[in-house]
């Protein structure tokens, strides 16, 4: 039978199923409730409308069409990626800047996560 270490960071005890040993059999219900939050769970949203407006829908198949590949790496539209469009300066609300191509890029979906985390971080 094979056995695992214990998945509890610092615990050395054996264990026949690769989890927990019993010690550290509560330890998923026990962290902090902010290790099961989804990324941008609690972001601001001041443009929701604005990415149900059909224009927006519009320029952004438009632009994803045009580019075809991702601004930054290069990455093109696929299975495992895909292009998504991103607003260079934020509009935070801003009609005219929400809707301005030239504040727009074609980017894939990791660089955006990328970017958009460390414009978070600001």
């Amino acid at each position: 039978m094979k056995v695992y270490k214990c998945k509890a960071m610092g615990c050395y005890k054996m264990v026949d199923n690769y989890g927990y040993c019993e010690l550290h059999s509560n330890q998923k219900k026990e962290l902090p409730e902010h290790k099961f939050r989804k990324p941008f769970e609690n972001a601001e949203r001041p443009n929701k409308e604005l990415y149900q407006d059909k224009r927006w829908y519009a320029i952004r198949r438009d632009l994803v069409r045009e580019g075809a590949t991702c601004m930054y790496c290069g990455a093109s539209s696929g299975k495992e990626n895909r292009l998504e469009v991103h607003h260079i300066q934020r509009p935070k609300g801003n009609e005219d800047l929400f809707f301005n191509r030239s504040n727009l890029l074609v980017i894939c979906h990791k660089c955006h996560l990328r970017i958009t985390g460390r414009e978070s971080n600001y």
